[in-house]
């Protein structure tokens, strides 16, 4: 292959990878088709599979790369010295910050192809990624949590967390908008609501511990 041919190809691929994320991002990954990404990417629909063999490799090519970094920052977030209850804010608040920074690829990001949290073995290499990432923040909230035993109650809780920080993303994506400046502008109220979401975790949880123990000692 001549270096003009290596060029025009890598444009090929890079046309197929815009188009593939253009159209999962405004229609859903299940409703889109190869054909109809290789014609939004400017080439025909056999050409398509020279350079990504089914859909799938194009959303594992689109994702793959960022859950990595997120769950590399994550790591090193979980590695740092630190009040759990800091830990786990500032955990939050790399979601708040990935997800706002990424929007147009978010909503795939964490959603196609997925697999339930139970899951041990996770065929696609994303969805181990994704587990890991899950797993961080379960780590976290049993270490700000010390006295909730259940692993029920703890899956609870990472869920309710999840659910709130994806509210938080998606109505802060605005189109149009300099994602910094929103991350810039909005960083002490999400670093508020996580911070306020994790210690009505901790009230909770020593209420009803005090609850118990008061219930006990008065049964003797």
């Amino acid at each position: 292959m001549s270096r003009r041919q290596g060029k025009k190809a890598e444009e090929t691929r890079r046309n197929i990878l815009s188009a593939a994320e253009e159209l999962f991002m405004s229609r859903g990954y299940d409703a889109v088709t190869m054909r109809e990404i290789a014609k939004k990417a400017g080439c025909s629909h056999t050409a398509i599979y020279i350079y990504f063999r089914e859909k799938e490799v194009l959303l594992l090519e689109l994702s793959l790369p960022l859950l990595k970094a997120l769950k590399k920052q994550l790591d090193d977030i979980m590695d740092q010295e630190g009040h759990p209850h800091e830990i786990l804010t500032t955990l939050c608040l790399a979601l708040i910050r990935f997800g706002l920074t990424f929007r147009n690829t978010y909503p795939f990001l964490f959603t196609v192809k997925s697999s339930p949290v139970e899951a041990t073995q996770p065929l696609l290499e994303i969805n181990q990624i994704r587990l890991e990432i899950f797993a961080k923040f379960k780590l976290a909230i049993q270490h700000s949590l010390p006295f909730v035993e259940k692993d029920e109650q703890l899956l609870t809780n990472v869920h309710i967390l999840f659910y709130t920080l994806h509210g938080i993303i998606v109505t802060h994506s605005f189109p149009g908008e300099s994602p910094q400046e929103r991350i810039d502008q909005l960083t002490p109220v999400f670093r508020e609501a996580c911070e306020v979401l994790i210690s009505g975790f901790r009230s909770r949880y020593q209420a009803e511990s005090f609850i118990s123990t008061w219930t006990g000692m008065t049964e003797l």
